[in-house]
């Protein structure tokens, strides 16, 4: 990330066959890079993200029936962006926007991503439909990866500790905000006395 920005995303899958956070690790590594690098050029995020983006670590922890966390497997990988223009602005990020069968509001997710760069700005604060699409190809392949390793990506509702699955998935053509704590940045300021 640029200035050393530190990003965190991530999903809540239901493990049906009772899989360690060891085993879901080495399936969320296989889901992930496969987000990362697509099939081809067509549904890769690298190619939005600035070569300064980076994955440098995946985790998986195994939540108990009390909602509570029992163990985590980490491991350390090297994905780069191999975008050259420059990156938007940290603050300024795409949503995967994660659908279930509940129509309420709970049957809602979010999966803010680390910015892309400017070839993916309109000029008027729209993504380009050609990096939207992208996206979105990327997001599907992700999630069908982890579906296909029998864990449910889904929306986690933390008060009731119950789980509804994902069916759908979808990417905006609006970039979001995401407020980020720049305790990572130093921050200089230029003065003028008036």
């Amino acid at each position: 990330m640029p200035a050393g920005d530190i990003w965190q995303t991530g999903f809540q899958v239901d493990a049906a066959g009772g899989e360690t956070a060891a085993s879901t690790l080495a399936s969320w590594d296989t889901a992930w890079a496969l987000f990362w690098n697509g099939t081809g050029a067509s549904d890769d995020f690298k190619s939005l993200a600035k070569t300064t983006v980076t994955t440098l670590e995946l985790s998986s922890t195994e939540v108990g029936a009390d909602g509570k966390n029992i163990t985590q497997a980490v491991m350390t990988v090297a994905l780069a962006g191999t975008a050259t223009d420059d990156c938007m602005p940290q603050e300024t990020c795409p949503v995967i926007s994660l659908r279930t069968a509940n129509a309420s509001k709970a049957g809602r997710g979010r999966l803010y991503l680390p910015p892309l760069t400017e070839a993916s700005n309109a000029g008027s604060g729209v993504m380009v439909t050609a990096s939207q699409t992208k996206l979105a190809d990327a997001a599907q392949n992700l999630i069908q990866s982890l579906n296909g390793a029998a864990m449910a990506v889904g929306v986690y509702h933390r008060f009731s500790n119950t789980f509804d699955q994902v069916t759908a998935c979808d990417v905006a053509n609006l970039f979001r905000v995401q407020r980020r704590r720049q305790n990572a940045v130093t921050t200089v300021r230029t003065r003028r006395t008036v």
